[in-house]
């Protein structure tokens, strides 16, 4: 009776063997010849030369195989019996697809030199990968929807698109090279990633590289890192991107970081540029700084941000401030113009409802777009002009909505009513509030919205006030006098 001892049946007169654990030494194409009842191997040892054929039977016909060690096999070209074709498979390529949906767990790769094809393990069930210095090349998609994979060791190899997309198991990745590239799609919908060693060494990440991995909560960006490609980080988990030491970075791509739900920080470098939609609906945003400088605002880049309130954003040579850009940023309530600024785009400020003061500083008004104020209670909110320009202000379509003040181009503007020699100036962050001939018992200094500030009981003809806290740029002074009269001023920092 013909039975497993220990696994293993071997039938000598046959040139035949049958197992469940097998180790095998063979030559291109003739693996199918030398097993019998390939359906019961379940770990597959090989050695000597293959070719697309036995990858081909071992595929079809080893039904239930998990562990597959290729490490001292070598990959034979095979021709296509296709007039005119040669080579169909290329020597050391394990073939595309050559175990896609496979229930293979783990896979030992060959030490000789050897390339991967286009999802030759995507959809199966391998746990956990070592790309070997040995990996030439790995081809698109190539362990893509690997649902049971956990861990990923990348020592070597040129990986193609999407190759680990989907791996909703997927989480540690490891890089141990320098100059790694990312290319689009690698890791995205790999939802349970939470950690990715040897991020340092990577040179560029791709479009979408690691769009949804929504448990990775940090990533450290490398000095060497060129480029990062559209919603390269959309919808994933980060708290912070630093950027700042980023010196080689000079191209972020449009909605790079756009939706990510927990981003409290970006910091980007000297070297890089804003993008559209870049950081759009990151709605607990609090901090973003820009060490370069800016021309512009690209449209939707910081849409939504409900929790951003002084994003430094206008501050540079911006000549364009594009649609939507700044729509639905709630929490800013004081806006400078720059000089340099002559357009402001299609609801580049719409529902930016905590605006309370808009100061211009260009001395030509900037075109404007399509309900660029829309939901914004413009009645309420101050626009400061350069003197002179009140009746342009006051009369153009959407500007006329504001409470229009004209101001001077001083450094110091005081604006509305006042007694004649009571005086207001900023000297740096010192607010300086002067009167001859009579002292200022009590001042008070309050935002455009009414908030209270800094009170006191000076008591003096002339008062120093420290606002370097305050991130408003236009501040209301009321000073009691000791003759029992009452002043105000409205005073714009510069």
């Amino acid at each position: 009776m013909a039975k497993y001892i220990f696994s293993f049946l071997v039938a000598a007169a046959f040139g035949t063997v049958s197992v469940s654990a097998l180790d095998v030494e063979t030559t291109a194409g003739s693996l199918s010849s030398q097993v019998t009842n390939p359906a019961g191997v379940t770990e597959l040892k090989l050695s000597g030369v293959l070719n697309a054929d036995d990858f081909k039977f071992i595929d079809e016909s080893m039904t239930s195989l998990k562990s597959l060690d290729l490490g001292n096999v070598t990959i034979a070209a095979t021709e296509c019996n296709v007039p005119g074709m040669t080579n169909a498979y290329p020597a050391n390529t394990i073939p595309a697809n050559a175990f896609g949906g496979s229930k293979i767990e783990s896979v030992v790769f060959p030490t000789s030199t050897f390339s991967l094809g286009d999802g030759a393990f995507a959809g199966s069930a391998i746990k956990s990968l070592t790309l070997p210095l040995s990996v030439a090349n790995v081809g698109d998609g190539c362990f893509s929807g690997c649902t049971a994979l956990e861990s990923v060791t990348v020592a070597n190899g040129t990986l193609g698109v999407g190759v680990f997309a989907g791996c909703s198991s997927l989480a540690t990745v490891s890089f141990s090279l320098p100059n790694t590239a990312i290319p689009a799609n690698t890791f995205s919908n790999c939802t349970a990633l939470s950690t990715v060693s040897g991020s340092a060494n990577i040179t560029s990440i791709g479009s979408r590289a690691f769009a949804d991995c929504t448990s990775l909560s940090s990533f450290s960006f490398g000095r060497s890192l060129r480029s990062i490609g559209e919603e390269a980080f959309i919808c994933s988990g980060l708290t912070a991107v630093d950027l700042s030491n980023v010196t080689a970075l000079k191209e972020i791509g449009a909605w790079a970081f756009a939706r990510m739900p927990q981003l409290e920080s970006l910091k980007m470098s000297s070297s890089s540029q804003l993008s559209e939609g870049m950081v759009f609906d990151c709605p607990v945003l609090k901090e973003f700084v820009i060490s370069g400088q800016a021309t512009e605002i690209p449209d939707y880049a910081f849409a939504k941000n409900t929790s951003l309130d002084n994003p430094g954003l206008l501050e540079g040579a911006i000549v364009r401030i594009g649609n939507h850009s700044m729509h639905g940023m709630s929490q800013v309530q004081d806006v400078s113009l720059p000089e340099t600024l002559e357009e402001i785009g299609d609801g580049a400020m719409q529902n930016m409802t905590g605006l309370r003061s808009i100061t211009v500083n260009s001395d030509a008004r900037p075109a404007i777009g399509k309900d660029v104020w829309a939901g914004v209670e413009q009645a309420q909110v101050n626009l400061i002009v350069p003197k002179g320009q009140y009746s342009d202000y006051s009369t153009a379509d959407q500007w006329c909505n504001f409470h229009v003040l004209d101001v001077s181009n001083s450094v110091d503007a005081v604006i509305g009513d006042q007694l004649d020699n009571l005086k207001g100036r900023f000297v740096g962050d010192e607010l300086q509030v002067s009167i001859s001939g009579v002292e200022i018992d009590e001042i008070a200094v309050y935002d455009p919205a009414g908030m209270l500030l800094v009170s006191g009981e000076p008591v003096a003809e002339f008062v120093s006030l420290d606002m370097a806290g305050f991130q408003t740029r236009v501040f209301i002074v009321n000073a009691r006098l000791s003759d029992g009269r009452v002043a105000s001023l409205k005073i714009a920092k510069r």
